[in-house]
């Protein structure tokens, strides 16, 4: 595997290399928090019960040797693409090439669920954008923003990065610290062991929650100082978005007990329970 760079890579040089430790952290904590968080409690209270706090536990440890592997792969091939790039500097450009078209295909159809759910959570506050068209046309609104914000170029897009994370990150910090005050105990109470089923189901869900790495670390040829700052902002973020995931789940679950299963929009009922 390359140190610095893929051959025939000159391209690269006329990247800038803006997007800092701080950048790329927030970039990871952006890309794996998306709108699945706010609905991830009920769907996994509905499959595990009251030990659904452990399944991120759980996930969290088969999650960290893969962010093992792309820190140490970030850090030696520093050059933009991410996974396709990682896989061709180790087996070549047709390797590459496959990974790069599952690697599209994947984003693309996990960003339009996720524009989805975004659409569902905001329709909980302002109910015409259930409707088809508001939903629609709020949707267009949220891509054309990133659209526009990424074709300034990446000093204003790693800027606003770390403004967006800050601005996703603290709201939801404050509700779990807030929601902490009005746990009830017994709501954490495991009465039935979950089924090896259950478990399994669980896992994918939380792993696939965990993802966003393979992502963030994509426009490696725009970071400074890849091979230190790499490694260090992958785990910070993932450290973030861990703790994030794990204490929502145990705050909405000992806030709402019974009603989080299947819950659509567990953090907006916990907001409804703690600021009536």
């Amino acid at each position: 595997m390359s140190d610095t760079a893929l051959p025939g890579s000159s391209s690269e040089s006329v990247l800038v290399r803006a997007v800092g430790f701080w950048a790329l952290a927030a970039s990871v904590v952006n890309i794996t928090i998306g709108g699945s968080i706010f609905a991830l409690p009920g769907t996994l209270a509905a499959s595990m019960g009251a030990a659904a706090p452990l399944a991120f536990v759980l996930g969290a440890l088969l999650f960290v040797p893969i962010v093992l592997c792309f820190a140490s792969a970030g850090s030696r091939v520093t050059v933009t693409g991410g996974p396709y790039s990682y896989v061709a500097a180790a087996f070549g450009a047709f390797p590459g090439f496959a990974i790069a078209t599952f690697f599209w295909i994947s984003s693309v159809a996990g960003s339009g669920t996720l524009s989805a759910i975004l659409a569902d959570q905001v329709a909980h506050v302002f109910p015409q954008v259930a409707q088809p068209v508001p939903r629609s046309l709020f949707m267009l609104g949220v891509y054309g923003l990133l659209i526009a914000l990424n074709a300034r170029g990446i000093k204003l897009g790693a800027a606003v990065i770390v403004v967006f994370a800050a601005a996703k990150v603290l709201p939801l910090l404050l509700l779990a610290i807030v929601g902490s005050g009005y746990v009830h105990l017994d709501n954490l109470r495991i009465t039935a062991a979950p089924t090896w089923a259950s478990i399994g189901s669980s896992l994918v869900i939380v792993v696939f929650a965990y993802s966003g790495i393979e992502t963030a670390l994509a426009p490696s040829g725009e970071v400074q100082d890849p091979v230190r700052v790499i490694p260090k902002a992958a785990f910070a973020g993932v450290a973030v978005v861990i703790a994030l995931y794990v204490g929502l789940q145990w705050m909405a679950q000992g806030v709402l007990g019974s009603m989080l299963v299947g819950n659509s929009a567990p953090l907006a009922a916990v907001a409804d329970v703690i600021a009536p």
